[in-house]
């Protein structure tokens, strides 16, 4: 009940899935199996920070979007863990 996810296929063909982790304690690892696709390229991207983090006038980067690069790239799909209060998105080519 803590994970949503979402997946598309663009108007370019990418998969684009993005995956939401609502705990505010657990982190959870994610093993992900691409089916009729293969990962040739792969980008991805956060959003997180503690529960009670917010930006403000005098902060406004404290949360805010970055890449991120840690995941694997398996035959099967993508694994990676997903921080607790964090949005992802993935683009697989």
């Amino acid at each position: 009940p803590n994970l949503h996810e979402s997946a598309s296929i663009d108007n370019e063909g990418r998969l684009i899935f993005t995956i939401n982790n609502l705990s505010i304690t657990e982190d959870y690892k994610i093993e992900t199996v691409l089916l009729g696709k293969e990962a040739k390229k792969v980008r991805a991207n956060i959003l997180t920070n503690e529960m009670t983090a917010y930006n403000t006038f005098d902060n406004p980067n404290l949360v805010n979007i970055k890449e991120f690069n840690d995941f694997t790239v398996t035959k099967e799909g993508l694994n990676f863990t997903i921080p607790k209060c964090s949005v992802m998105r993935f683009i697989v080519e």
